[in-house]
Parts: structure tokens; C-alpha cells; sequence
């Protein structure tokens, strides 16, 4: 089962690290791909920031989501890499919440 948090929160501490309810998020999104898709994407850990310091995302976290994204076949789009954590990334984590649950 995914949960998904408050898309209104922050998704990463002061420090650019994921706040643990999105990590705990971003786990159950690797861990429903390997089981219901039998495709193991793996994830960063939970100290790998997400953020850059020009506010892109790390490209560790990109793989990531673009792995999750291409195991599940859908069409919604991702943002690029250049994108900044945004409304743009909420959605792409709303709509991958909605793929999977």
C-alpha cells in the first residue's frame, strides 16, 4: 500500500535531505515496482540529497524517478532534470501515487 503525503509539505528538510514521510513514499514507490512489476529500480539512500544547491534535482534521485516512471508504462510525463522542486514534481509524485495504488 502507498501512502501519499501532503503534497502542500515541503519535500526535503532545510538541508536538502527527504523529509521522512517522503521517504517512506518514495520507498513504498521501489518497493511496489519490485513487487507488483518484478523490476528492482533500487533508490538512494536516505542521505542523499535531493536538491542540488541551484535547486535542481540531484541526478542520484532523477535516475530514480525516471526508473520508477519507465517500470510503470505510464504516459503523464516527467519533469526534466533541470526542473526544480515544484508543483511541476508534487504532481509528477501525485500522478505516480495514482499509478500505483
Amino acid at each position: 500500500m502507498i501512502n501519499l503525503p501532503n503534497v502542500q509539505q515541503l519535500v526535503v528538510e532545510e538541508n536538502n535531505i527527504v523529509k521522512p514521510e517522503w521517504n517512506t513514499f518514495f520507498q513504498q514507490i521501489k518497493t511496489t515496482i519490485k513487487t507488483d512489476l518484478l523490476v528492482d529500480i533500487g533508490m538512494p539512500n536516505a542521505g542523499q540529497p535531493l536538491v542540488k544547491e541551484n535547486g535542481e534535482i540531484d541526478s542520484v534521485w532523477f535516475s530514480f524517478f525516471e526508473k520508477s516512471y519507465k517500470a510503470t508504462g505510464a504516459f503523464f510525463g516527467i519533469p526534466s532534470s533541470q526542473e526544480k522542486l515544484s508543483s511541476k514534481w508534487h504532481t509528477f509524485f501525485e500522478n505516480m501515487f495514482q499509478e500505483l495504488k
